[in-house]
């Protein structure tokens, strides 16, 4: 069976007695397959919408100490390179039994979504792209049980969604900025000489006077990890200890830090950094992602998005760590250069012409097809709600 045949099956696959038809009209209603769980249909967190199943994966493989020694010390490409699979075979069967459990009701969620998609698009086929995503963090050739490829490709569509989303977040705060800056040498425009060159004069000391504060320390540094233990945790700054730091910080007890966790210890230091009732809200939180980006880049080893306790005591003891080279903060920096804001106001003005001419050839065919069936008579209603003419 070719691979696109096998991720159309995974959506219209009928199993009697457990699944009813995707078409809701069709077959005994009485039949129709239950929702899964609320807690499986709860909206993502992290963007993932799949991140329910994903810790609960997770969540149940920890329950085997043993599994869960042998997941802190492998790589993405170890499990790329199928070493999972012999772990995952060796499993307690109880354990197998609950992860088997974890993918039928992930089977069962996906394909209420599909047969959603199908009903609101009012057909009984889903695009190729839809279903590749839709179903991409299972193995799709097996959906009785939940084997080592189901564990690999999750990871593996997790990571690989994650950095999508940090690259659109990225693009999309840079069109912002660039809009922002539109914006504002828009309304310089409507000025007179003499207010547009004070206007300018303005935003040159704002400017400048975010550029010059005080020097942030650098995401991860024992110097910024310091602040975060005397100024957050309220600890004395020379009894600093970093397996205790972790504790403290690792809210959920799982041993690892996850992007939430990383992203708290910036908060603080951001905000006194931007600060003000000019301080930008976008501009505060694209700094803490950029920080936690950073920390996960240069700590997380095996690349899972996660740093384990493990990787941060490592990343405590090597020489970078006691450096504190400061961080260039967004205020600092030069997001775009003025040959890509000219190409930007190029593209928008495009979109803005192509929305114009469309809504004037929408109004001329208003027009021109109430000129054809006379435009100008009223129509009334008469009593049994029909149209008709006076």
């Amino acid at each position: 069976m070719k691979y696109s045949e096998l991720l159309l099956l995974l959506i219209v696959w009928i199993d009697a007695g457990s699944f009813a038809p995707l078409n809701p009209k069709e077959g005994d209603k009485s039949e129709e397959e239950p929702l899964p769980p609320d807690s499986l249909m709860d909206g993502p967190q992290t963007g993932l919408e799949y991140e329910k199943y994903l810790e609960q994966v997770i969540q149940v493989l920890e329950t085997d100490p043993s599994m869960r020694q042998k997941l802190e010390g492998m790589t993405m490409e170890d499990l790329k390179n199928g070493k999972m699979a012999e772990e995952i075979d060796m499993l307690d069967n109880n354990i197998r039994s609950e992860l088997d459990e974890l993918k039928r009701l992930e089977i069962q969620r996906l394909r209420t979504i599909a047969r959603k998609r199908m009903e609101n698009g009012g057909t009984r086929t889903l695009d190729t792209k839809f279903v590749d995503n839709l179903i991409g963090h299972i193995d799709p050739a097996n959906t009785n049980a939940f084997g080592p490829k189901d564990f690999e490709k999750l990871l593996h569509k997790a990571t690989s969604d994650l950095e999508e989303a940090d690259r659109r977040r990225k693009e999309d705060f840079k069109k912002y900025e660039m809009e922002k800056e539109l914006r504002r040498r828009a309304k310089l425009q409507k000025l007179d000489e003499s207010a547009r060159q004070q206007a300018i004069k303005e935003w040159e000391e704002t400017r400048d006077k975010r550029k010059n504060h005080k020097q942030m320390k650098h995401p991860g540094s024992k110097a910024q990890l310091e602040d975060v233990w005397e100024k957050t945790d309220h600890l004395e700054k020379d009894q600093f200890n970093p397996k205790t730091f972790f504790m403290l910080h690792d809210t959920n007890g799982d041993l690892k830090l996850d992007s939430f966790e990383l992203e708290a210890l910036f908060i603080k230091e951001v905000e006194e950094i931007y600060k003000g009732s000019n301080a930008d809200p976008k501009e505060k939180f694209e700094e803490i992602y950029r920080m936690r980006e950073h920390v996960m880049k240069e700590i997380d080893t095996d690349g899972d998005k996660l740093v384990t306790l493990e990787e941060f005591l490592i990343a405590t003891k090597k020489d970078d760590f006691e450096k504190d080279d400061g961080w260039e903060d967004l205020q600092q920096q030069d997001l775009y250069t003025e040959e890509e804001l000219e190409e930007y106001r190029a593209m928008y003005d495009e979109v803005v012409k192509e929305k114009k001419e469309k809504l004037k050839k929408e109004q001329e065919e208003y027009l021109k097809r109430r000129q054809q069936h006379g435009a100008g008579e009223p129509v009334v209603m008469d009593q049994g709600d029909k149209l008709k003419a006076p």
